[in-house]
This record gives C-alpha cells, sequence and structure tokens, in this order.
C-alpha cells in the first residue's frame, strides 16, 4: 500500500488527480471514490445520510485494497476532469476529525485526510484509506436519527469494494474473511473491445484483469466469451430466429494455455492479461459463418461487414474469490462509422437503470449517443429512421440472458 500513500502525498491540487482518473462515465476507479456534497448535506434531515455514504466507502477500501475518497469532489465528463462539487458550509476535517471512530467498527487506523483546492480557492477533503490489517470493518451502528434513508440501509453493514463501486459483502464472505486474518482478494475480468480507425478490418479483443493489491494468483478459472449481432431489432425473446447462429456465445481460446492461466500478481493498477482479435477471412474454408482459429475470431467477409453490436461474458473464480461475472454490450453501429477518427463507444446515463437490471455494462458508438430514442414510455418513431431505441437494447439484452453456448 505505499504505492498508494505516496499516490496521497503527491496529491496537492486537482491537475495532480488527472492522471488517476479513468475513462468511465464517473471517472472512478477502484481506488478512487468521488462523493460531491449539496448545500443540504448537513443539515438535521440528511446528515446521517451523508455520514452513512462516506463511512460505507471508508468500511469498503479498509475491506479491500484500500483507497482514495474526494469528499466534495466529482467527475466532469464534458471535460474528462476531476473537479470541486461541494456547496456545503460544513468543515470536512472537523467534521471527520469527531466522527471516523464511531463511523466504523472496528475502529480505522491510517486514515489521513487535507485540503484540495480549485483555482478559485473552491475545496475538496482527499481521504487516504489504508488496507486495513483488521478486517473486516462494518458501518457502525451510531444512534443519530437525521437522514435515515440511507443510514437505515448502510450502518451496520460489511462493504468491499469490487471494481468502481463498494458493495454489501454475503455474510459466506464476511465469515471467510474472520478465518482468514482479514483479507479476501478482490479480482475481477473483463473483456474490452478497441477498434482502431486507421484501418477497420479488425477489431481487438484485451481481457484486462483487476488484480488484488496483495495476493498473488495462480490457481484459477477464466472463461471469455463473445456474442456477434448484425441486428438488434429481429432479436426475438421466445426462439430461436436467423441470427441464432450470431449471436450464441462462444469460447474465446488462447493458442497457447500457459499465456491463458498465467499467474496474477499483485498491483494498484488493471493490466492486460491476453489479447485476440475479430477479423474477416476470406481464406478459410468456413463450415461456419465464424470460427476461433489460435485464439482469433475468424468471420466471413460478409458476417464482418454486418456486424453491429457485440457482447462480452468474462467469469473469474479462485479458492479466495467466489464467481465474479463481467458482461458487457458493445452497440457499434455500421461498420463505416468505424473509420470516423472521433469514433468512441460511452456508456450512457440513461441507461445506468437497464445496466443494472441485467448486470451489464453498455457501450454506445458516438453515432447513436445524441439521438438515442427512449421508447420505454410509448415514444415512438419511423420504422426506418436509423435511431437506437431503448426496446431494442433491452430485447436484446433479454435475448442474450436466453441463449446459451453453442459450438
Amino acid at each position: 500500500m505505499e504505492a498508494l500513500r505516496d499516490r496521497f502525498n503527491s496529491i496537492k491540487s486537482l491537475g495532480d488527480l488527472q492522471p488517476y482518473l479513468i475513462d468511465t462515465e464517473d471517472g472512478e476507479s477502484p481506488t478512487l471514490e468521488f462523493k460531491s456534497l449539496q448545500g443540504y448535506s448537513f443539515d438535521k434531515n440528511n446528515v446521517g445520510d451523508t455520514m452513512a455514504n462516506l463511512a460505507k466507502e471508508i468500511c469498503a477500501f479498509l475491506n479491500t485494497g484500500g483507497g482514495l475518497i474526494f469528499w466534495g469532489g466529482s467527475y466532469n465528463k464534458t471535460t474528462s476532469q476531476a473537479t470541486i462539487s461541494n456547496a456545503s458550509t460544513e468543515n470536512l476535517s472537523d467534521f471527520l476529525d469527531k466522527r471516523l471512530s464511531i463511523m466504523v467498527e472496528p475502529a480505522p487506523k491510517g486514515v489521513d485526510y487535507d485540503w484540495i483546492k480549485d483555482n478559485d480557492d473552491n475545496r475538496a477533503l482527499l481521504i487516504f484509506v489504508p488496507r486495513s490489517d483488521f478486517a473486516p470493518h462494518r458501518v457502525g451502528s451510531w444512534t443519530i436519527k437525521e437522514g435515515e434513508k440511507a443510514k437505515e440501509k448502510i450502518t451496520g453493514r460489511y462493504f468491499q469494494r469490487v471494481g468502481t463501486s463498494s458493495q454489501m459483502m454475503s455474510e459466506n464472505l464476511i465469515r471467510a474473511m474472520y478465518l482468514s486474518s482479514g483479507h479476501i482478494p478482490t479480482i475481477s475480468i473483463h473483456t474490452e473491445l478497441e477498434i482502431p480507425t486507421s484501418h477497420s478490418d479488425v477489431i481487438y479483443l484485451k481481457t484486462i484483469v483487476n488484480p488484488d493489491s496483495y495476493k498473488f494468483i495462480s490457481q484459477y478459472h477464466n472463461s471469455n466469451q463473445i456474442a456477434i449481432m448484425t441486428s438488434m431489432s429481429k432479436v426475438k425473446l421466445n426462439g430461436f430466429d436467423e441470427l441464432n447462429r450470431f449471436n450464441a456465445w462462444h469460447e474465446i481460446h488462447c493458442p497457447d494455455p500457459s499465456v491463458s492461466r498465467k499467474s496474477i500478481y499483485p498491483k494498484d493498477t488493471e493490466y492486460t492479461l491476453l489479447t485476440s482479435s475479430i477479423l474477416p477471412n476470406g481464406d478459410t474454408d468456413f463450415d461456419r459463418d465464424q470460427e476461433i482459429i489460435d485464439g482469433n475470431v475468424h468471420l466471413t467477409p460478409q458476417l464482418f461487414s454486418r456486424i453491429f453490436a457485440i457482447a462480452t461474458k468474462s467469469t473469474f473464480a479462485c479458492d479466495a474469490v467466489p464467481l465474479v461475472i463481467k458482461n458487457r454490450l458493445y452497440i457499434l453501429g455500421n461498420s463505416r462509422y468505424w473509420q470516423y477518427e472521433d469514433y468512441t463507444t460511452t456508456r450512457m446515463a440513461v441507461l445506468m437503470g437497464i445496466e443494472e437490471e441485467f448486470n451489464t455494462e453498455i457501450y454506445v458508438a458516438r453515432p447513436y449517443q445524441d439521438d438515442l430514442l427512449d421508447d420505454r414510455d410509448g415514444v415512438v418513431a419511423m420504422e426506418d429512421d436509423g435511431r437506437l431505441r431503448v426496446s431494442e437494447i433491452v430485447a436484446t439484452l433479454k435475448s442474450l440472458q436466453e441463449f446459451t453456448r453453442t459450438e
């Protein structure tokens, strides 16, 4: 954790924080959390919630690999920068000094904090939370009555850091932590897509691991699958149709088992575990429209040119980590878009509820981001207007849940 402590010591301004932001909807990482504050955050009706929400994040970092909380800060999606978002008049350091010992049980050790200012002298508190040697910790059960809405769901409970969010721990995991000297590794794997704008005849697949900060893992289970779709609007919910060859799950095999099972080493940041690609192959004598050859997905040129969306599913488990499944849906659009220099895929706030419902991160290509049709409330459009509909995304996710892997 010395590296995280050094990182905290080196951050003296908003600019110093910038290198540690990652390209997500909220800029957060497994070791960085933003918590904005409103003008009413510390009034008598909300101070309990404010205190509980902060205690939850402190607890989660103590129970995993440690982290930094930017209390009174947020992420500006437009500028991709951290910003001060503290509309309160509370002295945050005094508030934390007086309450930290009751916010988390057992009382944490090694928590530190310092002020961060912007050019207008607005201030937020950067809080350093180390990995605890006395885990598991839980949020305290204080008797403050104000602001019960969030407090009643948080106080007295155990939390851990999973990816970029803090989640409640299961009873089995809590028990395991007590029996394993307080530290359960938090490791997950996901598959990312990358389309180089310089040429559109290949799609790269990167298997990314979010490692534990301390635990070295040599024996584990990892499975990475993809589903390729040429359309969204034709997906049926109650049976197979003409797309079943394209949206069935296919395992991505690495040609060298020693590579696919190479050890996962401790690190504070994610890194690439293995790579492969999706590419057209006109020379291969396909029995089907797609084949896995040497760990790469080979498609007929006709199918490759018709790709509209790709789903990925990655699973990870080891003796110390229960099964973690990471699902993503990339809505890429027509292949002619891929050649645009500003082509990107981004998560959208309007789809966050759907992401939670289907446990899937949804990445939408730039051409559809400004013109996405949210038709869940009966809004309709011309059938051929070219707009992406939220109902189509939901139908696709439901269909993907029903399809099983085929050979």
